[in-house]
């Protein structure tokens, strides 16, 4: 292939020696069609030749000029290739040697015509070739335009180049050339071509949008974007073609270019809202990024992390910006987001500190979450900068004085009471400030002048509640003077019981034992007084727990264990853990006196209700050892008997469950008890008799023959075990064959049964009995005819008196057996054999008619 600016020289060369070759040639032909002679010879050739060998020189010039000029068609200073242009240059040389040799030969029509025939014949390949080219070229190009419709950009190309070789001078063809290979991706050979289509067609549309494109890969920004631009006067809503647009700006940091691109997408996007966003920040256009960011919230989910990192980024480059901190209130109401809300309010009072309202919103929320230091912070806002109110003063002064500002108070209550020099509440705060300077009689005198400007009765309530504790001031202040003196008095004592009673009349009892702690301590004669003290103040106060506990101790000191343990049940009777209050009072009196009985029974019987056994036996010993009579108790017993099952002492519970038995207290629970403890410890005969036991006292128990049963299913399997490891060491003990069938016999595990009693079976004196058994177990397991006939021999006789009703019950059931399975015939003859040794037994002779019938 070959650039359309470059000649082809292959083709004219190969068409000059065509030419050289063909003259001569022709000329014979030519001779010989005109003297009639269609053999070729010698003379054909040599004659012709010879009278016209001036002619080639001219034929020569005019072959090379016919060849020049298909050449210059190529030429790429061409616009367009001449095809009819040669023909006509040829056509005058032509018609001048046609009329020349008509002049040398005299007029002779024949030469004429025979030249203008030549000349017609020189000019017909020239014209043939034109044509020929001219079908090649279109074939090619509606080829070519077909593959490159169906997107086969490179063979398109192929075939399009070629056609483009015989037009070259067709910049459609370039131009479609030059956006097959954009298709391709061949991005250099595109850009060749479309460029030079874009010379012939400067305002050709469809190739503003792939010279741009090749133009940002080039980033050539400059250039693309009035190519973009062009694009998109007639394609304003090709999105990929803004995205480009804004690309180019941004390269150009044309931030503000790039924006107003961007914002013609049509899409909505939290990506692209953010890169605009972004934008709009870095140009400070930060009303278009909070706008933006709002637009996020409202595509965002929560927890809305894109839009809280937007407006971080805003707010750290405008911090002051009111309407983004509103945004963010906002945001932080509507997700309940009370601390943020709060947080960006004062932060929006910082900018715009004279909005009432909100200011009076945040004060409300401070109330409710007692955020005493903002509400106060607010309040003095208010209270500076504003109109003030009685209610702003009333709350601010209570402020200090719920939260003991005692300085802010001073500071404040002379402003407020210059404002409303009225007002109760103002009396009321400076009767506290009375108060904490001890200035008694002012605080008095404050506090009347309070009550009597009160109206309402929760009002008074608060100030007759501050009279009360002034009078505990008082009281206190005297206390202390009391105490001063007791220091430096050569005597106290009379002072000290002086305290006590000052104490006693404002109920500190605290401070109270503390007194009379000390008293004893000092002088050891005054425990009586204090006894007596004590005692006064219980009559007084019966179920005070300070006076009881100090009572309790002071008993303990003096080993009154009896009192000491009834003053614990009184101070039980007051606690919300009356046991725990039990439990460490008995202790103490036992870790003096060991052998206190009520409190051991006390510790026992509480032990046995938390179920702690072990304890509970170990305490009741204990009591038992220390007041033996109790141990006659049947009550007592029972708690000893439980304790001792329930912790597994299997030895000593027999030994009380004798006891219990003897005494006849509550027998059949007690055996029921005293098997199941057999039970555990695996002595299943021991647990057996007393569940018997227990039957034969209380038939109606329904538990005692459950657990009968129960017992005697474990012991027979006990027995089975016992027996197959003696039958390993004596496989032929028929005894214990016999046994072991009986007991497989009996779990109605027939299969296993029938091999051990047909080993049993070899001793004679008991063969006709395990026969029996073998055939009932037969019968059972359903196989009939091996049961049938194992019964045909079995004897039954009368004779043997221990074997006789087994046997007889034994035919009795397989014979029903056989009645049930209508085994008729076999029924009958089992019947009819009971029939003939005791035809009385049960109703065999009904029976048998039935089965006659």
């Amino acid at each position: 292939m070959h650039s359309p600016r470059r000649p082809l020289w292959l083709w004219p060369v190969g068409l000059l020696g065509l030419w050289v070759l063909a003259l001569p040639l022709a000329l014979v032909v030519m001779n010989m069609v005109w003297r009639g002679n269609f053999v070729p010879s010698l003379e054909h050739f040599l004659d012709p030749f010879g009278r016209r060998i001036i002619l080639v020189p001219w034929i020569a010039l005019l072959a090379t000029l016919t060849v020049a000029t298909y050449t210059a068609s190529f030429w790429r200073t061409r616009a367009r290739r001449p095809r009819l242009g040669p023909l006509l240059l040829m056509g005058p040389w032509s018609l001048f040697l046609g009329t020349w040799w008509f002049g040398v030969n005299r007029g002779d029509l024949r030469t004429a015509i025979e030249w203008l025939l030549f000349t017609l014949f020189v000019l017909g390949p020239p014209l043939a070739v034109f044509l020929l080219e001219e079908a090649i070229a279109r074939t090619m190009m509606s080829r070519g335009m077909a593959l490159y419709r169906r997107g086969e950009s490179i063979p398109a190309v192929r075939l399009l180049r070629l056609a483009l070789l015989l037009r070259p001078g067709d910049h459609g063809l370039s131009r479609i050339i030059g956006l097959a290979y954009f298709r391709a991706r061949e991005w250099e050979q595109a850009e060749e071509w479309l460029t030079q289509a874009r010379r012939a067609f400067p305002r050709d549309i469809q190739l503003a949008w792939p010279l741009a494109t090749l133009a940002l890969r080039r980033e050539a920004w400059e250039e693309a974007i009035p190519l973009l631009r062009e694009h998109l006067e007639h394609s304003p809503r090709d999105q990929q073609a803004w995205e480009r647009l804004a690309e180019a700006h941004l390269a150009l940091r044309q931030r503000e270019q790039a924006i107003r691109a961007l914002e013609h997408l049509e899409r909505e996007d939290i990506p692209l809202l953010i890169r605009i966003a972004d934008l709009a920040r870095e140009v400070h256009d930060h009303d278009k990024a909070l706008s933006l960011a709002l637009r996020i919230r409202d595509l965002e989910r929560p927890p809305y992390a894109r839009f809280l990192k937007q407006m971080e980024r805003l707010l750290e480059e405008r911090p002051t910006m009111v309407p983004a901190l509103e945004a963010m209130a906002r945001h932080a109401e509507q997700l309940g987001l009370a601390d943020d809300l709060q947080r960006w309010r004062e932060r929006i009072l910082v900018q715009r500190p004279h909005e009432i309202t909100l200011r009076r919103v945040l004060m409300d929320h401070y109330r409710q979450t007692n955020q005493i230091v903002a509400l106060q912070t607010h309040l003095r806002w208010f209270l500076e900068n504003e109109r003030s109110n009685l209610a702003d003063w009333v709350e601010m002064i209570e402020l200090f004085v719920t939260h003991r500002e005692w300085e802010g108070l001073a500071a404040w209550l002379p402003r407020a009471q210059e404002a409303f020099p009225d007002a109760w509440e103002f009396f009321h705060a400076e009767a506290h400030l009375a108060l904490v300077r001890l200035d008694f009689d002012r605080c008095h005198q404050l506090c009347h002048m309070a009550r009597a400007r009160a109206h309402r009765m929760e009002d008074v309530q608060r100030v007759d509640a501050l009279l009360a504790r002034l009078s505990r001031a008082r009281s206190q202040n005297q206390l202390e003077a009391l105490r001063q003196a007791i220091e430096t008095s050569p005597d106290p004592m009379p002072l000290r019981w002086e305290l006590v009673e000052r104490l006693t009349e404002l109920c500190s009892f605290d401070a109270l034992i503390t007194e009379l702690d000390e008293i004893i301590r000092q002088d050891r004669s005054q425990q009586e007084r204090v006894a007596a003290t004590l005692d006064h103040l219980l009559q007084v106060h019966p179920n005070n727990f300070i006076l009881l506990t100090y009572l309790r101790d002071l008993l303990l000191r003096e080993r009154a264990h009896d009192a000491v343990f009834r003053t614990t049940e009184r101070l039980a009777t007051q606690s919300l853990h009356p046991d725990q209050v039990m439990r460490d009072g008995c202790e103490r009196i036992l870790n003096e006196r060991p052998d206190h009985v009520l409190s051991l029974e006390w510790l026992a019987r509480e032990a046995h209700r938390r179920g702690d056994w072990e304890r509970a036996v170990s305490l009741l010993d204990q009591w038992f050892l220390a007041d033996p009579p109790v141990r006659a108790n049947p009550e007592n017993q029972q708690l000893l008997f439980e304790a001792l099952c329930q912790s597994h002492d299997l030895e000593r519970a027999v030994e009380t469950s004798r006891d219990l038995l003897r005494a006849h207290h509550r027998e059949v629970e007690n055996l029921k008890r005293l098997a199941t403890l057999y039970q555990h410890h695996g002595q299943l005969l021991e647990a057996q008799r007393c569940f018997v036991r227990a039957r034969e006292i209380d038939s109606q128990d329904r538990d005692v023959h459950q657990a009968i049963r129960t017992l005697d299913a474990e012991i027979r399997l006990d027995r089975v075990h016992e027996i197959q490891v003696a039958l390993e060491k004596a496989p032929d003990d028929t005894a214990l064959h016999h046994e072991l069938g009986d007991l497989f016999y009996s779990f109605q595990r027939y299969t296993e049964a029938i091999p051990h009693l047909q080993r049993a079976a070899a001793d004679t004196a008991i063969a006709n009995l395990c026969r029996a058994k073998i055939a009932h177990a037969l019968a059972l397991r359903g196989m009939l005819d091996l049961a049938h006939e194992t019964l045909q021999e079995v004897t039954l006789r009368a004779d043997d008196p221990d074997t006789f009703e087994t046997l007889k019950a034994i035919h009795f059931n397989v014979a029903e057996i056989f009645r049930e399975e209508a085994q008729y015939d076999k029924a009958r003859d089992a019947f009819k054999r009971l029939f003939r040794v005791d035809a009385g037994y049960r109703n065999v002779v009904q029976k048998l008619e039935a089965l006659t019938k």
